[in-house]
């Protein structure tokens, strides 16, 4: 394979897109519902960079600078 051509583009991220939420990962967990409370913590941080992963496809997607 012969590369001839490099094209390099550049997109602006919304800065909101690093900021996550912090998840306590150093928390007491003593019952059930304290690991159920952990796990929807790091579920709902997963779903939030998820989602955020997903609109920087998109934004890159669309064409940069």
């Amino acid at each position: 394979m012969i590369i001839t051509k490099v094209e390099t583009r550049y997109i602006k991220i919304p800065e909101a897109y690093f900021y996550m939420k912090d998840i306590d990962i150093n928390r007491s967990i003593i019952s059930t519902t304290d690991v159920s409370k952990f796990m929807l913590d790091l579920y709902s941080g997963y779903e939030e960079c998820r989602i955020n992963l997903e609109t920087i496809k998109k934004l890159n997607s669309e064409g940069g600078e």
